[in-house]
């Protein structure tokens, strides 16, 4: 009789741990599958201030100047196609074109390609879309398809800011003819932050 109810004991506490570990779980998912955010979709919607891209258009993001204008399809939230960075500079204004607080981006890489954007440079400016630009850092990607996570993600020091500048500055297989990286594998730039108060 005794055993019987050690084992009894033993089969609740065991029933009891699993009940609790099955409900923090459960807790740890969100209510609304909206509000989960995915780097891969492009699409970033979270709320209480979490990061969002700030590029995308749907988002508020406007680009407002490029070396070209097939560059804007690198904030689109689209991958499908690849646009050449060339000389490659673009300046993206947030929504309202208010002031943001940046901490990261990300670049999408495709597959390996001696094409791709090896190393591009983010600058940060308060002042207008083409003055007062300073640097954040300059990034490196790798040259694969990383399968879980194909937008490479790059973090920096947050930093106060109304427009960010992308510029490209070489290409895996090492071809720079002073400063234009020629025809390149590009697909989606995401930048991410708060928008501030």
């Amino acid at each position: 009789m005794k055993k019987t109810s050690t084992i009894t004991s033993i089969l609740l506490a065991g029933m009891f741990l699993f009940s609790s570990l099955t409900n923090f779980a459960n807790a740890q998912q969100p209510n609304n599958p909206s509000q989960t955010a995915t780097v891969q979709k492009a699409t970033y919607v979270a709320p209480n201030g979490q990061l969002v891209n700030l590029a995308l258009e749907s988002n508020g993001g406007e680009v407002l100047a490029a070396s070209y204008d097939g560059l804007t399809a690198l904030v689109d939230g689209k991958v499908d196609k690849s646009v050449g960075a060339g000389g490659g500079e673009m300046v993206i204004g947030f929504k309202g074109g208010r002031s943001a607080i940046v901490e990261k981006v990300t670049w999408f890489i495709k597959g390996t390609s001696d094409y791709n954007v090896k190393e591009f440079e983010i600058l940060v400016s308060n002042e207008s879309p083409t003055t007062g630009f300073k640097s954040v850092g300059k990034f490196t990607t790798q040259n694969i398809k990383l399968l879980k996570t194909p937008h490479q993600e790059f973090n920096f020091t947050p930093v106060k800011a109304r427009y960010i500048k992308w510029k490209a500055l070489s290409r895996h297989d090492g071809y720079n003819d002073r400063g234009n990286i020629g025809n390149s594998d590009c697909y989606e730039l995401q930048v991410f932050g708060r928008l501030a108060n």
